[in-house]
């Protein structure tokens, strides 16, 4: 078994899918970029001003993991509540 060091990134917050992105296609470039490149991510969540849902669905999509650590919910970024 063979292991690779991955490189982490410690933003405070993602960016997202924006609210009406359904209709306007407007997502973030990190989001894109999370899947392509092979990097941990740990942060306070995702923007509170974008569409939480949309952007948690666009990375499951996309095939990347999401980890909500010591709530049950996602949080947003400003907030402890997400959705």
């Amino acid at each position: 078994m063979q292991t690779h060091d991955t490189p982490s990134h410690p933003p405070t917050g993602i960016g997202g899918v924006h609210r009406g992105g359904q209709h306007t296609m407007d997502v973030s470039a990190d989001l894109t970029e999370l899947a392509r490149t092979p990097v941990t991510v740990v942060c306070a969540g995702i923007k509170s001003i974008l569409d939480i849902p949309r952007t948690l669905e666009y990375l499951e999509t996309q095939g990347v993991p999401t980890v909500s650590y010591g709530s049950d919910e996602f949080p947003a970024f400003f907030t402890r509540y997400g959705m």
